[in-house]
């Protein structure tokens, strides 16, 4: 649930960004192409459409990690897969954005999306665990990356076994899956 928390997060960052645009902020160069510094109506109507397509996509993220059920299981499943696809796409179009600030700003946020929509959509297995210890070192101050990632990922496969071999608990197995 850390990703969908996460992810939910951002959303919601992104929803009181777009909430800012439709109430005509001057904060237009950050979306939209950045051709206008208050957008205009039609852009407008895009960002509140924007804030209900991120509603939805949060439903989803946490109808797919389980805490809500909202759809049926193949339908969350599917979704999270589109959502990524949807993100991956918004890196590029952000990308190509001929509005600097747009690129700046909007390019890193789409990234982290897409990372925590393409977690979920594959169902947190053991290297999701892994990368949510690794990010919580490196928050805690340490500065050997790679040794911590290596750490991160031994510490995870081994949560990963206790869990499914010595308490009988079937965790989502990611990467692991045709190990164990």
């Amino acid at each position: 649930m850390p990703f969908a928390l996460t992810l939910t997060l951002v959303l919601a960052l992104l929803a009181a960004f777009q909430l800012a645009l439709v109430f005509g902020a001057p904060l237009g160069r950050f979306a939209w192409g950045g051709q206008h510094r208050v957008l205009p109506e039609r852009l407008r109507i895009g960002s509140a459409v924007s804030i209900i397509i991120y509603v939805l996509i949060a439903v989803i993220a946490w109808d797919r990690v389980g805490a809500v059920e909202v759809f049926p299981a193949p339908f969350a499943e599917i979704a999270m897969w589109v959502i990524f696809a949807y993100f991956v796409l918004g890196i590029l179009m952000n990308a190509i954005s001929r509005s600097k600030p747009e690129r700046y700003m909007m390019v890193p946020v789409t990234l982290v999306l897409a990372v925590l929509s393409f977690l979920i959509a594959r169902g947190y297995g053991a290297l999701a665990t892994a990368i949510l210890f690794w990010t919580i070192s490196y928050a805690l101050g340490s500065k050997r990356k790679l040794f911590d990632f290596g750490i991160a990922i031994i510490f995870a496969s081994c949560t990963q076994l206790a869990f499914s071999a010595g308490l009988g608990l079937n965790l989502p197995s990611g990467f692991l899956g045709g190990i164990l």
